[in-house]
């Protein structure tokens, strides 16, 4: 009981955190061609780095259409095992130092 208890906190405390970051998130808005154009180009794009791609520190980006479907952890076998991918949150994070 203490393990799911624990597990349950850090859970809601990622949770909370993930809300915070959408609140001070910077709005993306990617029209239906665009989201096309996107696509079309995603197999052919050289490899990136997030910081220096990525328009702003935290930021939450929005498809008129979806751009494809991602796996999703179904709750029960009643459930679709993938969703439609219609927005994405990014922020950065300081690194991890380990000593």
């Amino acid at each position: 009981m203490k393990r799911l208890q624990a597990k349950l906190a850090e859970t809601l405390s990622q949770m909370s955190g993930e809300a915070d970051i959408i609140k001070r998130a910077e709005l993306y808005w990617v029209s239906r061609d665009m989201v096309d154009v996107a696509l079309d180009a995603a197999d052919s794009l050289p490899e990136w780095t997030p910081a220096v791609a990525a328009p702003a520190p935290t930021g939450l980006l929005c498809w008129a259409k979806p751009a494809g479907s991602v796996p999703w952890n179904a709750l029960s076998p009643n459930d679709p095992t993938e969703v439609s991918w219609d927005g994405r949150t990014f922020y950065s994070q300081a690194p991890v130092v380990v000593r």
